[in-house]
This record gives structure tokens, C-alpha cells and sequence, in this order.
């Protein structure tokens, strides 16, 4: 059994519902000073100033219902119109014209028997009126669409540019996923020489450090459709770089990790949080807090040491060029308002990227 399909709806019908919908009361003010305008233009008061207030409110209300509010809408179907690939020339000009025509021939007629007609009304002054209404109007309708194709080249441009960068980020990311992806020769032949010598003394051990190096070469290997890496990828290969390296101050027991759900899942350039722990085992304190948490769209990792001993602190060297390469390849990544700094003071690291998620994230075990 088929379920049944919704009849659409005409275009011309979905295009006056979508206008309804995103009319607003500054198009209801704009369509008065188009009205206003039109009277203007008219000789009204200049030219031929109404006896009264109510025969200047009557002619007021006339040009805005005949003009105003008319000009307005078609303009707004114009716009969607050209948006479609509709000639721009002919969309505007139609405008204007079925504007001047219906607001004459058809409005002002519907409008006689509410607010009533000038005796003294005739074609002639039709005609005149549908000139007239046609010269202003093609103008500022001219004027419109000369000012708004403009900013519709620019913001294409502008998303161009955005693609253009984002396409940039994403193969940067590619790259240093490919390059992190290879495997060290001398870390697998240690590696193996210590699993070895453990084949020989202590078999547990061997297969531990066996499973150890293959946790690492699996977690080193994005997955087929990842195009970056994530927070939670990067301190998997961290603690799997750490127990297969078995280097002092490396250690999974030194290193205390707290990320929020949403901060592990977020993106991070590769080959930037490994080489940074790495450069901080050599300042020489006994462990390393990370935390990690999403705020106000940016992701914000803290990274500091967990030895308060005034004499860890005094030996150690911050400098800011030891850390030029991995800011480096996070502002690649991440753009120009990614940030990586450090405090000497505190030996502390501060890295700060907006908040962004793999549409295919690896979901490996």
C-alpha cells in the first residue's frame, strides 16, 4: 500500500505564501513611502495642495493601495524571480509596469465605491497618472535592483571565498592525517626489540606490549571516510604513542585527562596535541592535566602540570618558537582565529579553536 502524496502546490501560490510569511511591518512602512512618494510626484502639495486634511488623507491611502503596497509585492516576486535565473531587465520592468497598469486600471476602480472619485476624473488623467507612476517607479525599482545584484555578487563571492577555504582546511587536515598516519621505523624497531627481550623473560609482559603496538598502528589509521581528527582521537594516540614508547614522563598514569562529551567529539588538527606532550615531558614536572570543554561554540583545551614544586617550575623553559609549528598547522586547520599560547609562568597551555564536528567521525572502538 502507497501512501498518498500531498498535491503541490503552484509555484506562483508558494511564492505569495512565502512573502505573507516574511512580511514584516517595515515592508508595510516601506510600501507607505512608496505611496507618499507616488503622491508627491503627482504634484500633491506642491502643485495642486488638497483642500482639507481628509482629502490629503484620501489621496495619501489611494497611492499607497494603488502603488504602494502593490509595488512592494511585485518587486519581492521579482527578487525571487531573478533568484531563479530569471532575466533581472525583464523581472524589474515587469514590475513596474503591471504595477502602473493594475494600480490605475484595477485598484483604483475596486477603491471608487469605498473612498470615492474625483468628478472631474477621466482617461486622460489615467494615462498621465500610469506615466508618470512609471518614470518614478522605474528609477527607484531600477535603483533597487542595481543595489541589491550587487550585494548578491558580493555575498556569492564571499561564499565562494568561504568554500575555497574550508575545501584549503579540509585537504591541510587530509595531509597531516596522511602523515601521521606513517609509522616511525625506529619506534617499531624498538617496539619489537622490547617485545622480544620480554618473549625471552616474561611472556605476559611480550603480549601486552604486542597488543600495546597494535592498539597504536590501528589508532594511527584514520578511517576511510574521516577527513580530520578529533580531540578524542588525538588522546587515544597519545596514551597508545605513550605505552608503546615506554619513555619517562610519557606514561598514561602521569597524564589526567577531563573532557566533556561534546569536546571529545570536536575536531583537532593532527600532529598538534602529541608534539606538544612531548615537548612538555622534557620540562620535566611529574604529570600532565588536559581538560578540555565546548563554550560558547569554541572548543578550549587547557593543558598544565600537575607538579606545584617551585623548583620544576624554576628549571623549566617555555619559549614561544617551540610551539611555532604545531600553532602552525592548528590555524591551517582551524583558520585564523584558532589560538595556541603559553604561559611560562604556570607552564601551561591554552589552545582555543571553534567547535567542529566530522560529519563521517571514526567510530572504532
Amino acid at each position: 500500500m502507497t501512501a498518498a502524496i500531498a498535491p503541490s502546490m503552484p509555484p506562483i501560490l508558494e511564492c505569495i505564501r512565502d512573502i505573507a510569511r516574511q512580511w514584516r511591518w517595515r515592508t508595510s512602512a516601506l510600501a507607505v513611502l512608496v505611496g507618499a512618494a507616488t503622491l508627491f510626484n503627482a504634484g500633491v502639495p506642491i502643485a495642486f495642495p488638497p483642500s482639507d486634511a481628509h482629502q490629503a488623507a484620501v489621496a495619501l491611502l489611494y497611492n499607497v493601495l494603488q502603488f504602494g503596497f502593490p509595488l512592494v509585492f511585485a518587486v519581492l516576486v521579482a527578487d525571487r524571480a531573478v533568484d531563479r535565473g530569471v532575466s533581472a531587465l525583464w523581472a524589474y520592468a515587469l514590475a513596474v509596469i503591471l504595477t502602473g497598469q493594475a494600480g490605475v486600471w484595477i485598484v483604483a476602480r475596486l477603491l471608487w465605491p469605498v473612498l470615492g472619485k474625483a468628478a472631474w476624473w477621466g482617461i486622460d488623467d489615467d494615462l498621465t497618472q500610469i506615466g508618470a507612476t512609471l518614470l518614478l517607479h522605474g528609477l527607484g525599482v531600477g535603483a533597487y535592483a542595481q543595489w541589491r545584484g550587487g550585494r548578491v555578487a558580493r555575498e556569492r563571492l564571499q561564499a565562494a571565498e568561504r568554500d575555497r577555504a574550508i575545501a584549503q582546511r579540509q585537504l591541510i587536515a587530509s595531509r597531516l592525517l596522511a602523515l601521521q598516519a606513517r609509522v616511525d621505523p625506529q619506534l617499531l624497531f624498538d617496539a619489537l626489540g622490547r617485545i622480544d627481550a620480554a618473549l625471552i623473560s616474561e611472556s605476559g609482559l611480550a603480549d601486552r606490549q604486542l597488543a600495546d603496538l597494535i592498539s597504536l598502528l590501528r589508532a594511527m589509521q584514520p578511517s576511510v571516510q574521516q577527513r580530520a581528527s578529533t580531540l578524542q582521537r588525538e588522546l587515544a594516540l597519545l596514551e597508545a604513542q605513550a605505552r608503546v614508547r615506554a619513555a619517562p614522563g610519557q606514561q598514561p598514569e602521569l597524564l589526567h585527562v577531563e573532557v566533556s562529551d561534546a569536546a571529545a567529539r570536536a575536531r583537532l588538527a593532527p600532529l598538534v596535541l602529541l608534539p606538544l606532550l612531548r615537548w612538555l615531558t622534557t620540562l620535566r614536572p611529574s604529570g600532565w592535566r588536559i581538560r578540555a570543554i565546548v563554550t560558547g561554540h569554541r572548543l578550549i583545551i587547557d593543558i598544565a602540570t600537575t607538579d606545584g614544586s617551585a623548583a620544576a617550575l624554576r628549571d623549566a623553559r617555555m619559549h614561544a618558537a617551540d610551539i611555532d609549528e604545531p600553532r602552525q598547522r592548528l590555524i591551517a586547520v582551524h583558520g585564523s582565529n584558532a589560538v595556541l599560547r603559553a604561559d611560562p609562568a604556570s607552564l601551561r597551555l591554552f589552545i582555543e579553536v571553534d567547535a567542529e564536528y566530522d560529519e563521517h567521525p571514526d567510530r572504532r572502538g
